[in-house]
């Protein structure tokens, strides 16, 4: 399907382009002195209304579309954002129902050489997930504050996980 998308679409392009240069030919000829080519005033203010009113459809369309990408775009990074809330709540649940304590500096980059069973790969995966997360919300042009992971608690790192998620819509 993606072929006659784009098959269809460089035809539209092109139409496009053409009428313009229709339009550009028409206007010039009628205008410019070459009174014998007969070419009434109408036809060519005609021929150029539809290119612009054509052209400008166009433009429009192209930007509609860039927009719905860019809310589901939104609407991803705000599902991942969930996502990974709900990961470290519930990791940190797991944590303190195991060990009897707070899970400590879950940012930490140290946590790989922490010898605590799964715990450092659980940790680990989710360390992975917000980072990028973190990163895309960079390449959509939210702010993102630097943190200090080796001291950051689990509280601070929901309060600015929620944070990022009210930025993602």
């Amino acid at each position: 399907m993606g072929y006659f998308k784009a098959l269809f679409s460089g035809w539209v392009n092109a139409m496009h382009t053409i009428l313009t240069i229709a339009a550009i030919g028409i206007y010039m000829a009628s205008d410019v002195g070459h009174k014998d080519l007969h070419i009434p005033s109408w036809l060519s203010l005609l021929v150029g209304a539809v290119a612009f009113v054509s052209v400008s459809y166009r433009i429009w369309h192209k930007e509609w579309l860039r927009a719905e990408a860019g809310q589901g775009l939104r609407d991803g990074l705000r599902a991942r954002c969930d996502a990974i809330i709900l990961g470290w709540k519930e990791l940190a649940d797991q944590y303190q129902n195991a060990t009897k304590e707070t899970l400590p500096n879950p940012m930490d980059p140290g946590w790989v050489s922490y010898k605590k069973e799964v715990w450092p790969y659980k940790v680990g995966v989710l360390q992975g997930r917000t980072n990028a997360l973190r990163e895309d919300l960079v390449r959509a042009g939210k702010a993102v504050e630097e943190w200090n992971y080796a001291y950051m608690t689990v509280v601070q790192l929901l309060h600015a996980m929620e944070k990022y998620e009210s930025a993602g819509s």
